[in-house]
């Protein structure tokens, strides 16, 4: 089943679908450069994601906005207790055939992180 969500809102709706689960993984893509929605993203993301669970963030840096996904991760441990246990840097790929200038890109992150356990 699908629905609709947004991030910061009662969560308790997502958890029922989940069969009154909270869930294993929650995948995130391209969301830090919002940096208004860091705070309702963290939460949510703590609110969802089980105890065990892997939060699984891949993201660029934005306009040079090089601080605007850092601040997301620091929020997210401090506040939510959601720490980084790995990270990497992935070199955007060469071999794209559109028009995009893979210097203007740069690299692409991946970033795991857990609960801290309680």
């Amino acid at each position: 089943k699908v629905c609709g969500y947004k991030w910061g809102e009662d969560s308790s709706e997502l958890i029922k679908l989940n069969g009154g689960n909270k869930f294993e993984v929650i995948i995130m893509a391209d969301t830090l450069w919002l940096e208004d929605q860091h705070e309702n993203l963290a939460k949510s993301c703590s609110e969802l994601l089980r105890e065990d669970g892997l939060l699984v963030s891949v993201y660029m840096h934005h306009d040079d906005h090089s601080r605007v996904a850092p601040s997301f991760f620091e929020l997210a441990k401090e506040r939510y207790q959601l720490e980084t246990i790995t990270q990497t840097a992935i070199e955007w790929d060469e071999t794209r055939t559109d028009n995009d200038d893979p210097e203007e890109y740069g690299l692409v992150y991946l970033r795991l992180l857990r609960l801290q356990k309680s």
